[in-house]
């Protein structure tokens, strides 16, 4: 198996499975639906901002 690091190049990896590392589950998706429902892609960035302001709200 070849490491990334290694060969150069960024394994492109799901923002919302990264997401659930470090929040439940249930408001990583309602955040990635909401982004959606915005017409947003589902951006790691994007996907945090959103988790922040619902967390906040």
């Amino acid at each position: 198996m070849l490491n990334s690091s290694s060969v150069g190049l960024r394994i492109s990896t799901d923002p919302v499975q990264e997401m659930t590392v470090k929040y439940p589950r249930v408001l990583v998706i309602k955040a990635a639906f909401c982004l959606l429902k915005d017409g947003k892609s589902i951006e790691h960035r994007d996907l945090e901002k959103t988790l922040q302001t619902l967390l906040s709200g």
